[in-house]
């Protein structure tokens, strides 16, 4: 799954291909764009291509499938490196949670082990977050305050997963769960960095309404405020369409508990 995700990205014109006659970085034609956007094979071909005209990305190949002939190598094998890359980069070893479930009843503190138990209980954030990656691999809409614009200057607002698929009403604003491993690392937090601190984001979950339409802009840097959506009608227009068939917490949770969780995803 992870190679064909990878081959699939390069495909599309506004965000890696670049429209029709205009150039690349290099002042040169885009070879790229001038294929047709159903022709697949040429696409991997040409960026084959580009690769192969580097000794360095050669020599990465021959050491990755020395079997393989420089003139067979096709985008496959560069996408189940990139596959391959984020498999080692991002699977975690040895974290706390690890130990634990490992055995080491020592390895986290009472306070992580509470917040623990209100993620997969009370809480219900285990619903969305869940198995072994902490995700459900699944496009939500929670309510996150949109900021700046879609993924082209004709598209006012992000609509999200809406952008790529063929989902229409049931995917506008929604996102793909994120894995919570390194969460506390990996901060601003929501899909557009809505949020500075860990607590703000998970407090967003408690009510995404209400999180939505009490958003407080001031946590951004200035060149980031002016970009967030604050019409009525954008507003509106989000929480149409706000998942309600997930894991909203059983109860109110108070800051005490709130910040236990905190301290189980940190």
């Amino acid at each position: 799954l992870q190679t064909v995700q990878a081959m699939l990205p390069v495909l599309v014109r506004d965000e890696m291909r670049g429209e029709n006659n205009e150039e690349d970085i290099f002042g040169e034609p885009n070879e790229l764009a001038a294929v047709p956007d159903a022709d697949f094979e040429s696409i991997w071909r040409l960026l084959m291509v580009r690769l192969l005209a580097h000794e360095n990305y050669r020599q990465l190949f021959r050491d990755a499938y020395p079997e393989v002939p420089q003139d067979e190598l096709h985008f496959s094998h560069a996408a189940e490196g990139l596959a391959h890359f984020i498999e080692v980069a991002f699977t975690v070893r040895g974290s706390p949670l690890d130990g634990y479930l490992g055995g080491d009843d020592t390895a986290m503190t009472d306070k992580e082990k509470r917040g623990a138990l209100l993620f997969f209980g009370d809480a219900k954030c285990g619903y969305c977050h869940g198995g072994p990656r902490l995700t459900d691999d699944t496009l939500h809409n929670l309510g996150v305050r949109p900021i700046t614009r879609g993924p082209s200057d004709r598209q006012f607002v992000d609509l999200g997963a809406a952008h790529r698929s063929h989902g229409g009403q049931t995917e506008r604003f929604a996102f793909r769960t994120p894995s919570l491993h390194h969460v506390a690392a990996t901060g601003p937090w929501m899909h557009n960095g809505a949020y500075t601190t860990l607590v703000e984001a998970v407090v967003h979950h408690l009510d995404y309404e209400v999180g939505l339409r009490t958003y407080d802009r001031s946590q951004l840097a200035p060149e980031f405020r002016r970009e967030v959506h604050r019409s009525a009608e954008v507003l509106d227009d989000v929480a149409a369409t706000i998942t309600t068939a997930d894991g909203r917490p059983v109860r109110a949770l108070s800051a005490i508990e709130v910040d236990e969780i905190v301290s189980f995803l940190e």
